[in-house]
């Protein structure tokens, strides 16, 4: 039951995340985005060339 419960609880949370248009949740997908571009530019420029 408790892993039910927790599969149900986390696709009503994703399910609130893609419905929702609150600005603070657009603003921390867009900084999460921004974040791993430049975690992965950053990795592609440490290998040498």
């Amino acid at each position: 039951m408790g892993s039910i419960e927790k599969g149900l609880f986390l696709i009503f949370l994703s399910y609130l995340c893609i419905c929702s248009t609150s600005s603070p949740l657009q603003n921390g997908l867009t900084f999460s985005r921004y974040y791993y571009n430049m975690r992965t530019k950053q990795s592609v420029w440490e290998k040498p060339a």
